[in-house]
């Protein structure tokens, strides 16, 4: 059974056991960059032409919500790639000891699977998003130790029947996953 303990691990952790890191598409980087630049450039439209073109008659009683209106597109365009450029500096590592499968990031403990809970492993591709897929025991034969106080990340998935999907692990890292469990 894993203690307490087990999340005060020095940082050598890193280095002893195998690890595999989120890698981040290129190709999922180009979508959301259009995406964003598009949603950024109609944002800026709208911000340029109601200050440039509306009477102040209109813009006195409109203009505070178009310049919302203006900023919120910007935002939402430009924010999942921000998110997606910052995953990839700091990317998750699920490092894979005797016993565990531990979620890290910026050497933070996040989240431990003993791997006595995993039935079974599978890597899932669909159109932006791809990860693996931990398909766990019913019941679990021991305790997952999560380390967040609502119980998810922005990049793990608990999926409806109660499993976990870790995003943007690539199938590099899922058939490495599958080697190390496979050997003795």
């Amino acid at each position: 059974m894993k203690t307490l303990a087990h999340i005060q691990i020095p940082c050598y952790i890193f280095f002893m056991d195998t690890s595999l890191h989120t890698t981040i598409k290129t190709s999922l980087m180009r979508h959301y960059l259009m995406r964003g630049s598009i949603l950024a450039i109609i944002g800026a439209l709208i911000l340029l032409t109601a200050g440039s073109l509306l009477p102040p008659k209109i813009l006195a009683p409109w203009g505070f919500f178009l310049f919302i209106a203006a900023l919120s597109l910007i935002t939402y365009g430009l924010l999942p790639y921000s998110r997606l450029r910052r995953l990839e500096l700091n990317p998750y590592q699920l490092v894979i000891e005797d016993e565990y499968l531990d979620l890290w990031r910026k050497k933070k403990l996040l989240m431990s699977i003993p791997k006595d809970n995993i039935f079974r492993i599978s890597y899932m591709e669909k159109k932006h998003v791809y990860g693996m897929l931990f398909i766990l025991k019913r019941p679990l034969s021991q305790r997952m130790i999560l380390l967040n106080k609502l119980g998810f990340f922005p990049h793990c998935q608990i999926t409806p029947e109660g499993n976990i999907f870790l995003l943007y692990f690539n199938e590099r890292a899922y058939k490495e996953i599958s080697n190390c469990s496979e050997s003795p």
